[in-house]
């Protein structure tokens, strides 16, 4: 009661700026979610022809694609498991079986979670949308009183740092933003020299799931530990426990960053793509001078990712506090930041991370970097707050910015181009608080708290404004509704695979949504030897750098797709009708009665079964041997290999099989973590199952543990004896188990230290 009593005022203007900023939620019952975008713009629902999913419902394009296509079907399914009292060690719905904890990006053990166990999917995550960035700028504003700036001037940096540009624009897919929100926190419980405070809080940005925010949480910290001349020792120490905490997370993810494809030779070509450019340093004046990606007018690379705008009047602050930047006890370490962030997120020092090959920094988009720079804005804007509080505002500042704006308005002005009439349309507005912002800060000091309440509505309309314009509202009918084909899938496809043939392709990973298979997906950490597989029947030929994010087909039929296909399990293909397909085909070309049958029709939308689809798990009657990847590849595509017959492996099991043996294996139980098979043979067989290998599945017997081999590049075996058997596949990665075991022991430590501080006390 007495940290509200004493903070009241600042709880008041940042629940002012929340509704004000969600008023669509709170006030039109639409969520904060791109629902709209997967009914509209993604098939089933994008096809018309079914009442509540009108293929023109309102949308933002690609907005915080990411929510609907990765990030919430796989918390979706984690906590799914975890509810059904199972680790969510495993994702069986895309790539034909990938990691799911160990990647990051699920986030799982992030302390916001904890809503997803007692509320509904949706508002769980939602939840953690809107209080996210509120908490971010509390929590900024805590930071700043412990920097002695006055209660007024921390409330107005910590509603600037709710607004920076990188977070505000990836708010919805959470990940950003749950990385970076503990980084005030940090740098308080460093500045007051709490050592373990910081260690749980730095393991936290790792478990908020976005690895390149989260390093850069860690070099903020280490710069800031380095200012304030923390002893070396200590420093280390403090890393090095919230890396321990965190191993849970860390062992997981290590393992499968080691195996993905995330590290590839296009990495230079990204970092040169997406370094902060220069001209968008205007964007500092106006927020959407280059464009809005809503309006589908922008002119950079990425709305989120290339904008220095942290508001006008904190501009006009920032302005201040560089004016006097001796009265601010913290004032060049903010600056170093600054110049810092500006440097390594433009080119060319953004290439440094390249040339040094930097793990992570080396294969991500360098502009985020401007993140560390805007953050500095946030806390100096506070600082020249904090003394127009007691001083006069330079008139000179405004007189400098103002000529930047009459410059600018000359520019669009006199350029007659359409881009010009972009910038010229979203200078007005900034222009207009820029204005105002002028008038307030030159009231005369009597009406000093009518100046701090205009400057305060000014920042949090400005702050909901870009929100509300950049980011999607949808009804919640939206979110993932169900569908006739999604259903059909749901109970005749077992376990099975499917394939969206043409427009009738189900966008990856939202089979992980309806707990249906799919051989493909999409994901920044997956099996680099499966998406291998997939590249190399795409391009007939044997691939060794796999797209970094995708495990995606071609639309093209080949015998290539054709064979993997088979070996896959890809047993239904998606259709419908389209009759303004350029390269459309009659029904019995396209889908010929000796493959295919058709199994489902309605309207326009069809299923086809491919009768050349081997199932998902049989017993093959020989074996192959070769450790050469492009040999494997070579033969695995031979028109002669038969791959319902054999199977190619890695490694020599010397094992004698029966060729002409007669046996059958069945699929008894299949969940994510563990599938039960059962064989019947007169013969030794080879049990093949068309998963993905991964370290950490294990296999046994009848209760005795054997090998698994890597079969078919990419895919498991196991050797059968003759007879009867029940075979048991377990995800059981030590990685996960050594991690839980880690951060067990540093936690317990942790609570063990303090008991006995208490304790000590007492005494």
């Amino acid at each position: 009661m007495k940290f509200i009593k004493n903070n009241w005022v600042a709880v008041a203007v940042f629940v002012i700026a929340n509704i004000f900023t969600f008023r669509q939620m709170y006030f039109k019952g639409l969520i904060p979610f791109p629902a709209d975008l997967l009914v509209s713009f993604f098939f089933p629902w994008n096809s018309g022809g079914w009442s509540g999913f009108n293929p023109w419902t309102t949308h933002k394009e690609y907005l915080a694609a990411d929510a609907i296509r990765q990030l919430y079907p796989w918390r979706s399914l984690a906590f799914d498991l975890i509810k059904n009292f199972q680790w969510p060690l495993w994702n069986p719905y895309s790539f034909s079986g990938n990691v799911l904890l160990a990647n990051l990006q699920t986030a799982f053990f992030f302390p916001g979670n904890i809503l997803f166990l007692f509320l509904p999917q949706i508002w769980a995550w939602v939840g953690n949308v809107v209080f996210v960035m509120t908490l971010f700028g509390f929590f900024t504003y805590l930071f700043l009183k412990s920097l002695k700036v006055s209660n007024l001037a921390a409330i107005f940096g910590g509603l600037v740092a709710t607004s920076l540009p990188y977070l505000m624009g990836w708010q919805e897919i959470l990940v950003n933003a749950q990385s970076v929100l503990f980084l005030p926190l940090i740098l308080l419980c460093l500045n007051k020299r709490w050592l373990v405070p910081s260690s749980l809080l730095l393991a936290a940005s790792i478990f908020g799931g976005h690895i390149q925010t989260t390093t850069y949480v860690y070099i903020v910290a280490f710069l800031y530990m380095s200012y304030l001349r923390w002893p070396f020792i200590k420093t280390i120490l403090v890393f090095i426990l919230s890396l321990l905490i965190a191993s849970v997370q860390l062992l997981p993810t290590a393992e499968i960053y080691l195996a993905s494809a995330r590290e590839t030779a296009a990495n230079i070509d990204l970092l040169a793509r997406t370094t902060f450019p220069w001209p968008a340093f205007l964007t500092l004046f106006a927020s959407d001078f280059f464009g809005n990606t809503a309006t589908l007018n922008l002119r950079t690379f990425n709305y989120a990712d290339a904008r220095a705008f942290i508001g006008v009047p904190a501009l006009l602050f920032l302005g201040f506090s560089v004016f006097r930047l001796s009265r601010f006890g913290q004032a060049k370490f903010f600056v170093f930041l600054a110049v810092f962030g500006i440097i390594f997120s433009t080119w060319p020092g953004a290439l440094i991370f390249n040339f040094l090959h930097i793990p992570v920094l080396s294969s991500v988009v360098p502009a985020r970097l401007l993140l560390v720079a805007t953050f500095a804005g946030a806390i100096l804007s506070a600082h020249g707050f904090d003394i127009w509080l007691k001083e006069k505002f330079p008139k000179k500042i405004l007189l400098i910015i103002g000529l930047i704006y009459v410059a600018l308005w000359l520019a669009v002005l006199i350029i007659k181009t359409p881009e010009a009439l972009v910038s010229r349309n979203n200078l007005i507005l900034p222009t207009v608080v820029f204005f105002t912002a002028s008038f307030l800060v030159l009231l005369p000091k009597k009406l000093i708290y009518v100046s701090v309440a205009g400057i305060f509505l000014v920042s949090i309309f400005e702050y909901g404004y870009y929100f509300n314009k950049h980011h999607p509202f949808a009804l919640q009918k939206f979110v993932f509704p169900s569908h006739p084909v999604l259903t059909w899938l749901q109970k005749n496809a077992g376990v099975d695979r499917f394939y969206g043939f043409g427009t009738a392709y189900l966008d990856n990973n939202f089979s992980v949504q309806y707990r249906i298979f799919s051989a493909e997906g999409y994901d920044p950490l997956y099996i680099k030897r499966y998406g291998q597989l997939v590249a190399s029947a795409n391009e007939n030929k044997f691939i060794a750098t796999p797209p970094r994010s995708d495990a995606q087909f071609t639309n093209e039929d080949s015998f290539h797709r054709s064979r993997l296909f088979d070996i896959l399990g890809i047993k239904y293909i998606l259709d419908k009708n389209d009759l303004y397909k350029e390269d459309w085909e009659p029904e019995n070309y396209k889908f010929p009665p000796q493959k295919y049958k058709l199994v489902w029709q309605s309207g326009k939308f069809k299923i086809y079964e491919r009768l050349t689809a081997l199932p998902r798990v049989f017993l093959a009657s020989g074996y192959e041997v070769n450790n050469s990847e492009e040999q494997i590849i070579t033969r695995l595509f031979d028109a002669n290999f038969d791959p319902a017959k054999y199977v190619i492996l890695e490694s020599d099991p010397h094992f004698a099989v029966d060729f002409n043996a007669v046996g059958s294996a069945e699929i008894v139980s299949y969940s994510p973590n563990k599938v039960v098979v059962k064989t019947q043979s007169d013969g030794n067989k080879i049990l093949f199952l068309s998963d993905t290998y991964f370290p950490g599945w294990k296999a046994t017997i009848d209760g005795q543990s054997v090998e698994i081999f890597r079969a078919n590049f990419a895919l498991r075996a196991v050797p059968i004896l003759a007879g009867s058997h029940e075979i048991i596949f377990t995800y059981d990665p030590l990685s996960f188990k050594l991690g839980l075991l880690i951060s067990g022991v540093s936690i317990g430590g942790i609570v063990l230290f303090a008991i006995l501080r208490l304790w000590r006390k007492k005494k």
